[in-house]
């Protein structure tokens, strides 16, 4: 049976409603979260908007993550500030939103996030394993589950050699590198997505 759309829109808007973060929400890259954002969110004007269950997760001794599952979101204040600042906010495959440049996390995939946002700068972290592509300026990463088999071919990649340490050289290396990721885990999912003020660490 079909719905009618005027109904089905009634369905979504009533959802959207009742539900503070919904298949609406905007993530605004650098910025925040529909109407929390970075530069005046707290701990508490977080657990006052959403108002729904939540889990505190203590991140090695440096921050706290306040993390509700039902809307795949969690967001992030230092163990050393007072003022319990939000300074990052992630969200995960749960998150039904997308973000200002049209990225859905839910769908999507690294083809269209190189896509919608260009070529990321690649970094491989470990403990644990996550590869996460950085657009600095723009205030986002976009964090993915690292191959082995990739791995090992990137390890055997030709790179331009040098005697000399050389920035250039180093610069030339890493885009190779970055391309190389593009295309080799361009069919692979997104399992995160994190915002902060842009060019600083989060």
């Amino acid at each position: 049976m079909k719905i009618p759309i005027v109904f089905a829109l009634i369905i979504v808007l009533t959802s959207c409603h009742r539900d503070k973060i919904c298949e609406n929400s905007i993530i605004y890259e650098g910025v925040g979260v529909d109407q929390l954002t970075l530069d005046k969110a707290d701990e508490k004007a977080v657990k006052e908007f959403l108002n729904t269950e939540f889990n505190t997760i203590y991140r090695r001794g440096y921050s706290v993550e306040i993390f509700y599952k039902k809307y795949g979101l969690s967001f992030f204040y230092l163990m050393a500030d007072n003022s319990r600042k939000i300074f990052a906010i992630s969200c995960n495959t749960n998150f039904k939103g997308k973000t200002k440049k049209g990225f859905l996390i839910s769908k999507m995939n690294v083809a269209d996030m190189v896509r919608i946002y260009g070529e990321p700068r690649w970094q491989y972290l470990t403990d644990p394993d996550i590869l996460n592509a950085h657009y600095d300026s723009t205030g986002i990463y976009f964090s993915i589950v690292p191959r082995k088999e990739i791995e090992a071919v990137a390890d055997t990649l030709s790179f331009v050699e040098s005697d000399e340490e050389s920035e250039e050289v180093d610069s030339i290396n890493n885009r190779m590198l970055w391309r190389f990721y593009d295309s080799a885990y361009a069919k692979d999912k997104i399992i995160e997505m994190v915002i902060g003020i842009p060019r600083e660490s989060f």
